[in-house]
């Protein structure tokens, strides 16, 4: 993705879905951060740029840490967000260094941390598809496959245990709605605890009432990250998301929208956009859109 002949370069990974926060874009740039190390011999930077967090990072102070990372004396550092942006690319001037922006909030917010030299390159983390960051090649992170999510499962609790209730552990994947935050937090419950079987956790997630619930080991929950997806979800967008949770049907149309906002077709067809572009729902090829069942679970007992 990044690598030899790649001057000036933004890679932007964006989680697709509701379940961004724990589709894996930050372990997948940092691999690819890793891999990558020999073509930027003089160094990366990173930082949590805390975009889906209540208070965002400023781009003042990430580019004073930056500039400090590179060498520059607190006193030669200006005040100003331009001039700080300034003298941050003078600094990359003739360098090779790899810039990874994890879990940024807006375009807005990254522009002023984007290298804009030869030589450097920037890997950017979001929640949100930045239609409007120029010079970017999008990932989409999608869900895992089955099978993919079988071989995740079985790297964290072992072959012997997953081979021999093979199929509980593929009830335990399909509870997990395939999301590797999800798919860790089961499989790090049963490597700690040696005396469950498979079966038993899968009968444990199979009750969607408890699912959430179960889905948490340590400073790791499912609901905590659904939680800082929806923290600033307007009005609107909230009701549709409780919409979209309330359906009996897995998806909903933009007409079903208008019908029950009592709103035009133009508005309908916005919000769903909106909540698509923030990773909160799933647009399909039959212009419907869809929640991830975890998500859909929350969405049902989420208060506002």
């Amino acid at each position: 993705m990044v690598g030899e002949g790649v001057e000036r370069i933004t890679v932007h990974l964006v989680g697709r879905y509701v379940h961004e926060g724990g589709v894996g874009k930050t372990t997948l740039a940092v691999h690819v951060a890793h891999q990558a190390r020999r073509h930027f011999p003089d160094g990366q930077l990173y930082v949590d740029l805390q975009g889906a967090g209540a208070r965002a990072a400023e781009p003042e102070t990430v580019l004073g840490a930056f500039l400090r990372a590179l060498g520059t004396a607190d006193s030669a550092i200006p005040d100003t967000l331009d001039e700080r942006a300034a003298l941050y690319r003078s600094t990359l001037d003739g360098r090779r260094v790899l810039v990874l922006l994890d879990n940024a909030h807006d375009a807005a917010q990254i522009r002023p941390l984007l290298p804009g030299t030869e030589g450097c390159a920037a890997i950017v983390t979001s929640r949100m598809q930045m239609v409007d960051l120029a010079g970017a090649h999008l990932v989409d992170l999608d869900e895992m496959s089955s099978a993919e999510s079988f071989e995740f499962l079985t790297r964290i609790v072992g072959e012997e245990r997953i081979h021999s209730e093979w199929e509980a552990a593929l009830d335990v994947v399909a509870a997990c709605g395939f999301l590797p935050l999800a798919i860790r937090i089961a499989g790090s419950r049963l490597a700690a605890r040696r005396s469950w079987t498979v079966s038993a956790l899968a009968a444990k997630l199979s009750d969607e009432r408890q699912r959430l619930q179960e889905l948490q080991a340590g400073d790791l929950a499912v609901r905590a990250t659904l939680d800082l997806s929806f923290r600033n979800l307007t009005k609107v967008q909230a009701r549709v998301f409780r919409m979209l949770g309330a359906q009996s049907s897995p998806a909903i149309s933009a007409e079903e929208v208008r019908t029950m906002l009592r709103v035009g077709a133009v508005e309908a067809e916005r919000v769903l956009e909106e909540l698509a572009s923030a990773g909160i729902c799933i647009p399909l090829e039959s212009g419907r859109y869809r929640l991830h069942d975890l998500a859909r679970l929350y969405a049902r007992t989420a208060t506002y």
